[in-house]
């Protein structure tokens, strides 16, 4: 009877769990967040309940496992992953433990209403993975790049002595490559156990003549793994499903911009006489029990490739 005198006694106390991603508190935590909840220890037996009224006889959550779910119900601490509560109202949900020692009962309720941080943000990147700085973090430009080699078209006829009109302002020009780094961070949720969907725009302005490719990889760092071993994206607009997997937070994306070798009078090549855009959007993220996000942080990120001088070709006056 000594431990049930005390057990009046005590307060109910709470304490943080060592959980997935440490987002929430006990009371308000985060979709797919583990939170511990506790009483004071060797008092008998405990029999834990989660239900959506404070009132005892409600039903138990833990039963089906979809709302919330435990490791163990029959000690004094639980932990509890909340993984598909109902936030999209604001539901509020109650932990009960029914305590007996003794031969004799005490209940506590705490109540806790689950929240949605689910967040999206962009940023562009450099090669290494680090954010690049001040304004270029969603507006970056670059040079288009340094002509690496030039031929004369005219030596196709072999006959490379004779210049005309029709073939001394025909070249093939090396234009180059360039290269531009995306880096998508989702937070807020447990994506060790719940896979989530984005959608995300990709749009490209002037460059038409240049090869582009995108390629991803998910989570890690930018040099980890091989690109092309996440979801794919083109131009327009993509929903791609994003697995379940601890790290899977994260979408490395990489346009690669090849001008080609050639000439953009014939359409061959990316002379890049216009500057050419790439802008990638957030337009919304959704995890797999529907809950939207709730901010897209930067929201849009754009990089460029300036124009070249258009000098027009060498004429004489």
């Amino acid at each position: 009877m000594k431990k049930f005198a005390l057990l009046l006694a005590v307060v109910f106390m709470t304490a943080i769990s060592a959980n997935v991603f440490a987002q929430g508190t006990y009371i308000n935590p985060e979709v797919g967040s583990v939170h511990s909840y506790r009483v004071a220890a060797d008092m008998g037996s405990y029999l834990w309940t989660v239900t959506t009224t404070a009132d005892l006889g409600g039903i138990d959550l833990l039963t089906d496992g979809t709302v919330v779910s435990a490791d163990a119900t029959n000690a004094n601490v639980i932990n509890l992953t909340w993984l598909n509560p109902d936030v999209a109202n604001n539901r509020v949900y109650y932990v009960h433990v029914a305590v007996t020692d003794d031969g004799c009962t005490n209940n506590k309720v705490i109540a806790v209403q689950p929240v949605n941080n689910f967040t999206l943000d962009i940023v562009n990147v450099d090669d290494d993975g680090t954010t690049l700085a001040d304004a270029a973090e969603t507006n970056y430009s670059t040079c288009a790049p340094a002509i690496s080699a030039i031929s004369w078209k005219g030596i196709e006829t072999g006959n490379e002595g004779d210049v005309t009109s029709a073939n001394a302002n025909s070249f093939d020009y090396s234009y180059g490559t360039l290269y531009f780094y995306y880096k998508i961070t989702a937070d807020g949720i447990n994506f060790a156990t719940t896979s989530w969907t984005p959608t995300i725009t990709i749009a490209q302005a002037a460059g038409a003549n240049a090869d582009v490719t995108i390629e991803t990889k998910l989570g890690g760092g930018i040099g980890d793994g091989s690109w092309g071993t996440g979801p794919a994206l083109t131009m327009g607009s993509n929903s791609p499903e994003i697995a379940k997997g601890a790290g899977n937070n994260v979408i490395w994306v990489r346009i690669t911009v090849d001008n080609k070798t050639g000439n953009e009078t014939d359409d061959s090549a990316n002379e890049n006489l216009a500057n050419n855009d790439y802008t990638i959007t957030l337009v919304s993220a959704v995890d797999e029990n529907s809950n939207p996000h709730t901010d897209l942080g930067n929201g849009s990120t754009v990089q460029t490739q300036l124009a070249r001088p258009n000098t027009g070709e060498i004429t004489t006056d």
